[in-house]
């Protein structure tokens, strides 16, 4: 199989719908402005440059200009500019009712007013010297896209949350000026190029209908700001799209993308592969051509019915390492690919991969071993297969889990030293004992692992393998600590901490930092059911069963700990029934038969248990 796999195929790199491992913009996602888009280059110098080739934008003198604003008069030579209609504007010289408006500016603002963009601020006034506000610039957009001037609506060009924070609609400072700056609306025309208008085509595609500028010329200047999408096409081939305007379509038919992953390099390439009932040919195709060279040719093994998936899985130091996926025989190859030469790393019917938090080493765990692989190459360690691998940190330390004799161990090995470093054990008769829970975190883009227990908390989503506390845990949380996540604990006798993590500036380690926020067997008479992170705060319940077993009542609480004064406070939130619901007169049925706890409203009910709470010394503020 090693053999056969090995002559299957050579330098394989891949690429998806919208491709990670091809041809892909250098600061894909970098926020450069006050206004984000998902899935481009935010950076707006090179948003501006691009705009700039396409001849839809003038480049300021000083990349300072990016950071200050501009008037309304320099808004219409702006917008007009962006739709190519700028010489057009100067010879048509439209007239327009406005006597506010600059000589330079009046043909740009003539031809924004006969198109129907602009009405001026009132009466024979457009405002020109006044300064553009973010609202102003997202109304002009939404009807050069052909929409009504609600910029929230189709096309979506801007949002309201943009609106309040760049023009500063707050409450608490009213009548400040806008902070829309020259960049922002950089970043806003780069947005709508690739939006489509009311007659489902992009900008783009009508500004190359309107011959503005070529496909040519708008593959050549963004493809360094807008990714390259690839579509099969209906005959199986393949076409390429930017900024939703087709431009090339491959010649060869029947084919299958191979599927990126993890790879986040820029390749000029990626792969494709054609299977039949007999064979398996690989082909290299060009990210902007779609032109393919013929690799390999080769009859299909008698032990594999079909390739069910190629995945280019991490690129290391001028190493790609791929996953063939088949549906009989051997299922999985791990295979590396280095200078036109491919090798077996492991052959396995099953495989479980991890990344650590930077993504520069995973780690495959294949029948009886685990492999670890980074730039420094590939490691191989036997593995039993009682043993549960559940990730890896970023320093090298390799987590463990196993089950011997009514006890769990975790372990940390270390792949510098060869051996276990690490090692904690459990009681697995402990009732708050959780085995390794292992799940994917969006906001990390990584997989993230925790256990806890009576023997503590241990995490690897700080990017680090260790305990962060020894304290006995019945149940976990977490809250926003600054940019980061502090985790939050209910150890026994009710006890809630909060461990937030830092890293010291002079000697570069992380730590956790222990915060009490309810002291261990406190006597306030409430027994907590759970502990739960809301943002920044934590709430804990407690559930009061008052008839059958599904009937009971739920009070929320804030806890409230002021390390100056070793005072613990109690704040009541919230007040809960099941079943029975508090009274509401608006929306009782007239007929329904009276019902516990409705005799008075949730604020009473609230009201009685903070006077409890307060009268036994927990009052919160």
């Amino acid at each position: 199989m090693k053999k056969i796999i090995a002559c299957l195929l050579a330098i394989c790199c891949v690429a998806g719908s919208m491709p990670v491992s091809a041809l892909v913009p250098e600061h894909l996602n970098t926020a450069g402005t006050q206004v984000y888009t998902e899935g481009i280059n935010n950076v707006v110098w090179e948003q501006a440059e691009m705009l700039a080739a396409l001849g839809l934008f003038v480049l300021p003198e000083d990349e300072q200009a990016y950071n200050e604003g501009f008037t309304r008069a320099e808004m219409a030579e702006i917008l007009v500019r962006f739709m190519g209609e700028a010489d057009n504007a100067l010879a048509q010289k439209n007239k327009h009712p406005f006597k506010d408006v600059p000589d330079w500016a009046s043909p740009y603002v003539g031809w924004l007013y006969q198109n129907k963009i602009t009405n001026g601020i009132g009466g024979v006034k457009y405002g020109s010297e006044q300064r553009v506000t973010y609202w102003q610039f997202v109304t002009m957009l939404s009807r050069i896209a052909g929409g009504n001037g609600d910029f929230m609506q189709l096309p979506l060009i801007g949002t309201d949350e943009e609106y309040k924070r760049i023009d500063r609609i707050f409450e608490e400072q009213p009548g400040m000026e806008t902070g829309f700056l020259l960049g922002d609306a950089v970043s806003l025309l780069t947005r709508l190029l690739s939006r489509i208008n009311m007659k489902y085509v992009t900008i783009a595609e009508l500004l190359v209908q309107k011959g503005i500028f070529t496909t040519k010329q708008l593959v050549d200047a963004g493809h360094t700001v807008y990714p390259i999408v690839y579509s099969s096409t209906g005959g199986n081939g393949l076409f390429a799209k930017i900024a939703g305007v087709r431009f090339c379509e491959s010649e060869l038919l029947g084919v299958t993308k191979a599927f990126d992953s993890n790879v986040t390099a820029s390749l000029p390439y990626f792969y494709v592969y054609k299977c039949t009932d007999t064979e398996i040919i690989l082909y290299q195709m060009d990210c902007l051509t779609l032109r393919e060279t013929e690799l390999w040719h080769m009859s299909l093994p008698t032990d594999i019915t079909r390739v069910q998936r190629l995945e280019h899985y991490a690129a290391f130091d001028g190493k790609d390492y791929l996953i063939l996926m088949c549906e009989y025989g051997i299922s999985m190859v791990l295979l590396c690919v280095e200078d036109g030469t491919v090798s077996v790393v492991t052959e396995s019917r099953k495989m479980e991969t991890f990344f650590n938090l930077h993504r520069d080493r995973f780690v495959v765990r294949a029948d009886d071993a685990f492999f670890s692989i980074a730039a420094d190459g590939v490691q191989e360690r036997a593995l039993s297969p009682d043993v549960q691998l559940v990730g890896v940190d970023d320093y090298d330390t390799v987590v463990l889990y196993r089950e011997e004799n009514d006890v769990g161990y975790i372990e940390g090995f270390d792949l510098v030293e060869g051996a276990i470093t690490k090692s904690y054990a459990y009681d697995l008769s402990d009732p708050y004992f959780s085995r390794p829970i292992i799940d994917y975190s969006m906001s990390l883009n990584m997989l993230r692992w925790v256990f806890h227990g009576r023997a503590g908390l241990f995490t690897g989503a700080d990017g680090r393998f260790e305990r962060v506390t020894d304290r006995p845990v019945r149940d976990i949380a977490q809250v926003r600590d600054g940019a980061g996540q502090a985790w939050v604990i209910l150890s026994h006798g009710d006890g809630i901490y909060q461990y937030n993590y830092s890293i010291d500036d002079a000697t570069g380690e992380g730590r956790y930092t222990e915060v009490v926020l309810l002291e261990s067997g406190l006597e306030h008479g409430i027994k907590i059911h759970m502990i739960l992170g809301l943002d920044s705060s934590l709430r804990f319940t407690t559930v009061i069963h008052y008839g059958g077993s599904e009937e009971y009542i739920v009070y929320e609480y804030l806890p409230i700990y002021n390390a100056a004064e070793g005072h613990t406070g109690i704040a009541v939130m919230d007040f809960k029934v099941n079943r029975a619901f508090i009274r509401e007169p608006e929306l009782e049925p007239k007929n329904q038969q009276p019902l516990p706890f409705t005799e008075h409203d949730k604020e009473w009910y609230m009201q009685q248990e903070q006077g409890r709470l307060n009268a036994l010394g927990f009052k919160p503020w």
